[in-house]
């Protein structure tokens, strides 16, 4: 007989002892939600991560015997909207605290996501996610930086280039990406656009960062947002930079950043010049080498945006060179 207000986990989440090795390993993620099916599809979404252990609670969850659950949670992914009273949020920082937790929220709408909830969660993620956006950020937040650096180094190594992998680059140039500048932005957003035939990843985001080289591209660009190109070509395409070029307007700012797999010729920086010698734009470009760099400052513990700066710097020279 359940008493009122225990909380019930199925049977093959419980674990009554600690003799399997493999389970210890994998990571305990707890869903909580209010819907059944919501609970559904973040457990489907998280099925092709082998190294999770799910567990889904029934709706309508109450907090007052959490104590019962056999598990202690490594990962808590909890809708925003089920953190609005004070009584749940208070529940969710007190288990942080005892269990060294780290909480996900996931929203709809920004509305959710109140001052109050922001205090009691490590990151939040917006509905219209991919699954392999959820599982790195899951990932992450396992590991540290340098670790994680480490493991991201490896699968770009890993990833040859070319359209049956570009998913998948695409979902590690995010995740890098994202792992990288999260100090200076906000709001991660990955769209794919395809065009002709085409398909391109845009991850954009919010640029409200006190960082002193983000805030003067801010005002010289109108750069509001950063926005990244991403495809898995062999070489940087002609056809890239120009659908880059067309997403660089209001409100987004006239500076972008082309990522890819190698240099092209010499050929394609007289086109950044040309780009913003017509446009007044700025197409920054990055290769695995740079990406490969930017893994490397920030495992060390060192600001990646040097490199940025770097790569900045060096095509203003040249653009002022091409005016003479």
């Amino acid at each position: 007989m359940r008493c009122e207000g225990e909380i019930t986990i199925r049977p093959s989440y419980i674990m009554k002892n600690r003799k399997t090795k493999l389970l210890d390993k994998k990571t305990k993620v707890f869903l909580i939600a209010e819907d059944e099916l919501i609970l559904e599809g973040w457990e489907n979404a998280l099925s092709h991560a082998t190294d999770f252990e799910v567990i889904r609670f029934p709706n309508k969850l109450r907090t007052q015997k959490f104590g019962a659950i056999v598990v202690v949670p490594d990962i808590i992914i909890v809708e925003a909207a089920w953190l609005n009273t004070i009584k749940n949020q208070n529940w969710l920082i007190a288990t942080k605290t005892k269990n060294r937790t780290k909480a996900i929220a996931v929203y709809g709408d920004k509305k959710e996501i109140s001052r109050s909830i922001k205090k009691s969660i490590d990151e939040i993620i917006q509905s219209g996610f991919r699954s392999q956006q959820l599982i790195n950020l899951i990932r992450g937040l396992r590991r540290d930086d340098k670790n994680l650096c480490m493991y991201y180094a490896e699968q770009l190594k890993k990833t040859s280039s070319g359209y049956r992998n570009s998913e998948k680059y695409t979902e590690l140039i995010a995740s890098i990406l994202q792992l990288t500048f999260a100090p200076f932005f906000s709001n991660p957003q990955l769209k794919i656009s395809r065009t002709a035939g085409e398909k391109t990843a845009y991850l954009t985001f919010e640029n409200n960062s006190s960082h002193p080289f983000w805030s003067e591209l801010k005002k010289i660009f109108g750069a509001n947002y950063i926005i990244f190109s991403i495809e898995n070509a062999p070489t940087v395409l002609d056809r890239q930079s120009w659908h880059l070029r067309e997403h660089l307007s209001e409100p987004v700012g006239k500076i972008g950043f082309l990522t890819n797999r190698k240099p092209p010729n010499s050929s394609y920086f007289m086109l950044q010049v040309s780009i913003y010698q017509n446009d007044g734009k700025i197409i920054i470009m990055l290769f695995d080498r740079q990406i490969r760099a930017l893994l490397a400052l920030k495992a060390a513990g060192v600001d990646p945006t040097e490199i940025i700066e770097d790569i900045y710097q060096e095509l203003v020279i040249a653009i002022g060179e091409a005016k003479k």
